[in-house]
């Protein structure tokens, strides 16, 4: 499974994550490539504190697969 986005807020990345994990569709995956998270964080005066990356381990963790993070995929900036 390969994850990216561009300008989504915490809840929307877990929601990324939970909707297809509820609905059985990552049953069987065997790793995760995590590309780039561009422009995507908490909104302004959002005071619970959850990073992408919080999110991200808190959502992923919990499959019990290789992840590998920090790739040059998505709608980042090549490099």
């Amino acid at each position: 499974m390969l994850l990216e986005a561009h300008n989504l807020r915490p809840g929307h990345i877990d929601r990324q994550l939970t909707t297809p994990h509820k609905s059985g569709r990552l049953d069987g995956i065997r790793a995760v490539a995590v590309g780039q998270y561009t422009e995507c964080g908490a909104s302004p005066g959002d005071q619970d504190g959850w990073t992408v990356v919080d999110v991200l381990h808190d959502g992923l963790d919990q499959l019990g697969v290789p992840i590998l993070g920090g790739l040059p995929l998505g709608h980042g900036s090549r490099r």
